[in-house]
């Protein structure tokens, strides 16, 4: 996503820099708005390990990452109810502490 945000900053900058008669009209400037998780991943992805499906904790295993080792291949994995579940909440509980920016960003305001 960094990358993507790169290239964003930079399209948006370079159209900055064009003279208003030279500006395509399909071509404008993208906000963002970046919401980070407050909880790391791979931490919350060690707690529900043990709800993988045996033949995958099987893989990672034969891989080297165990139920404590907080690899983000195990988050990457891991679409179990319960960890999704966490991630929403996380996710709506992050988003509601920004809501006011959100709100703003948005033009809801």
């Amino acid at each position: 996503m960094q990358s993507d945000l790169e290239r964003l900053d930079r399209i948006n900058r370079t159209l900055g820099l064009l003279p208003n008669k030279h500006k395509h009209q399909e071509l404008k400037q993208i906000d963002s708005f970046i919401i980070n998780p407050s909880q790391n991943f791979n931490a919350i992805a060690a707690q529900y390990y043990d709800d993988m499906p045996w033949a995958i904790k099987v893989l990672l295993r034969m891989i080297g990452v165990k139920k404590r080792s907080q690899s983000s291949l195990t988050s990457y994995l891991l679409f179990e109810k319960r960890y999704t579940q966490h991630l929403i909440q996380i996710g709506y509980d992050d988003g509601m502490k920004q809501l006011p920016e959100i709100r703003k960003f948005l033009e809801l305001e």
